[in-house]
């Protein structure tokens, strides 16, 4: 790993803080001279952003004001351009949102200060949905084109920036992360000869993790003998009540384990064959590839294709139960390939994808870009 430094302040705007920012803002502070200030509103549940846990970085709270509705909607932060002029950032870095109309003003007052304003992202997600494609890409490029660089969270957000005209040389990658490197490697396991293939899911119970397709499809695979599963859930959430009766129709072997943390999460995690997830779960990902379980996920925003290749596991399309009963079939006709994919997921999370990794390519593409501002390159 490397230890990239920035001699500078840098500032970063956010809609709000989502705790598991919490530990990448302190290290990327840790290495910034002049520290690292966060302007962050409101959460999607009104929720002002909780502070406490942070060590280093400062957080400037503002309030989110939300205008029109549905598609269409605007959000406005008070008190942004204040927070700027005494903040007095050397680069910022920004979620580059059409639906941020003070984004245009960031952008000019960091040009007139010839300092960058850099956007960090998952590349050009839809405006929103139903709206034409040249809807969205005019309203995307005035607001790409006012950065002076960018910051992708994978591969193919790097790609989409470039497709929209920036530059490639301006554009690098910070392969999202949210847990560091492992401290401990994961057991030694058996092949699942004469038992079921233990397929585990981790996050919160919520529609979008789509745990419901998840039990359908191995209470289908149960029942045609194409293959013995046994699913173990872990997590709390809305949806609990919802999937646990479901589970008592169409796979009563279902346990539902509750919110795990710490070593009893590790413990049965570790006991596990599989990590699946057939919806949003990106955090959850990387938590069980640190556990080395392959696994099988829903293409979603970009980062998943680089965490989950064929070396380790299988990306599927979103709600798709076809899909996603083949692809544990598959897993589980071949239950000796899972030890080895297994253990790739763990090289990929303790050499390439984690937040050491990720902070430090983080912060030498502010560095870069920042010198670049200054012999005017950007």
């Amino acid at each position: 790993m490397g230890n990239a430094r920035f001699n500078g302040k840098v500032a970063v705007l956010q809609q709000w803080l989502p705790s598991y920012r919490h530990e990448f803002f302190d290290m990327v502070a840790s290495r910034c001279e002049g520290g690292l200030v966060v302007f962050a509103g409101q959460s999607p549940a009104g929720i002002e952003p909780s502070v406490q846990s942070l060590r280093i970085a400062q957080v400037c709270v503002g309030r989110n004001t939300r205008l029109l509705a549905g598609r269409f909607e605007l959000v406005v932060q008070r008190g942004v351009m204040k927070w700027l002029e005494s903040t007095q950032p050397d680069a910022l870095v920004t979620t580059p949102n059409p639906r941020f109309p003070q984004l245009f003003a960031v952008q000019r007052w960091m040009r007139r200060a010839g300092r960058p304003c850099i956007g960090w992202g998952l590349g050009t997600m839809p405006v929103a949905a139903g709206l034409p494609m040249f809807v969205r890409t005019a309203v995307r490029r005035p607001v790409i084109a006012g950065f002076d660089a960018f910051i992708a969270y994978s591969s193919r957000a790097a790609a989409e920036y470039v497709s929209m005209g920036v530059p490639g040389n301006r554009v690098r990658i910070a392969r999202n992360a949210t847990a560091v490197r492992p401290t401990q490697p994961p057991p030694e396991r058996t092949v699942a000869h004469n038992r079921p293939v233990r397929l585990v899911a981790l996050g919160q119970l919520t529609a979008p993790k789509r745990i419901d397709l998840l039990i359908s499809a191995c209470s289908r695979l149960n029942a045609t003998r194409a293959g013995s599963v046994c699913l173990w859930v872990i997590g709390e959430g809305d949806a609990r009540k919802s999937l646990e009766r479901q589970a008592e129709r169409e796979l009563p072997e279902v346990r539902f384990l509750g919110h795990l943390s710490g070593d009893n999460l590790r413990r049965v995690l570790w006991e596990a064959d599989l990590f699946v997830m057939p919806g949003l779960g990106g955090l959850a990902i990387q938590e069980a590839m640190a556990s080395g379980l392959p696994v099988i996920v829903a293409e979603g925003d970009g980062t998943q294709a680089d965490l989950v290749r064929p070396e380790n596991g299988w990306n599927i399309p979103p709600d798709d139960l076809q899909a996603l009963m083949d692809c544990i079939g598959i897993a589980v006709r071949r239950p000796e390939r899972l030890l080895s994919m297994g253990r790739e997921s763990f090289r990929i999370v303790d050499q390439e994808i984690n937040l050491e990794t990720m902070v430090d390519a983080y912060v030498s593409a502010v560095r870069d870009f920042s010198d670049n501002c200054h012999r005017g390159a950007v």
